[in-house]
């Protein structure tokens, strides 16, 4: 169904959202 199908994008942009702003915040935490 559509609904499935918008559910599986939103988690796939999420998930590159994340990983996106993991690599950002990484240096924040480091020090």
């Amino acid at each position: 169904s559509q609904h499935d199908e918008l559910e599986a994008k939103f988690f796939e942009e999420r998930a590159a959202l994340e990983a996106k702003y993991q690599k950002l915040y990484e240096p924040l935490y480091a020090k």
